[in-house]
């Protein structure tokens, strides 16, 4: 196996989908628009990485919820690396800082990392897309907008082989 194409995807149990995808020999793996993925189902390098439940003392307390299937999952932690993996789209899936710190840790040699509208990332993935070093050559993150010039500088620095970098953003005050 050396690639897997998904779009458009409804995973119902995201982590054991994992478990067969970070396949050791996978080189190309795309999940474009796959909405439903989030940080569960990417390999993890925290323990716990769950919110703590604690309140400030003078917060009124929240009315009890009922925790989800999806909240009690553990972190996808694997004994193995996708060392053979070069290309990752996840164009528009739900991922997090920790989504892309944990797919770093266990896959360092992508090449081309496409994270077009992936709204929730900030500068600490861009720390961790700073890791992959010199194997990094393509970096896609078109309307990600939480990402600073002091994220990009660092990414830039760290990565030498950097051929392309895309930051397209649609400005609401250009957009007429």
């Amino acid at each position: 196996m050396f690639g897997i194409s998904q779009s458009r995807c409804t995973f119902h149990f995201p982590s054991g989908i994992f478990l067969l995808i970070w396949y050791r020999k996978l080189r190309t793996l795309r999940l474009a628009n796959c909405s439903s993925l989030t940080d569960k189902a990417f390999p993890s390098v925290v323990l716990d990485d769950r919110p703590s439940l604690l309140q400030a003392e003078d917060e009124k307390p929240l009315p009890h919820r009922p925790i989800t299937w999806l909240e009690v999952l553990p972190p996808l932690l694997l004994p193995h690396r996708a060392e053979n993996l070069r290309v990752l789209d996840l164009t528009a899936c739900n991922v997090t800082d920790n989504t892309i710190d944990g797919i770093v840790s266990h896959a360092s040699r992508i090449q081309t990392f496409i994270l077009t509208a992936c709204t929730q990332l900030t500068d600490a993935a861009m720390e961790s897309i700073a890791r992959l070093g010199d194997n990094l050559d393509v970096l896609i993150l078109a309307h990600v907008s939480n990402i600073t010039d002091r994220g990009l500088v660092r990414l830039a620095r760290e990565c030498s082989n950097l051929r392309c970098i895309d930051v397209a953003c649609e400005s609401p005050s250009l957009s007429h």
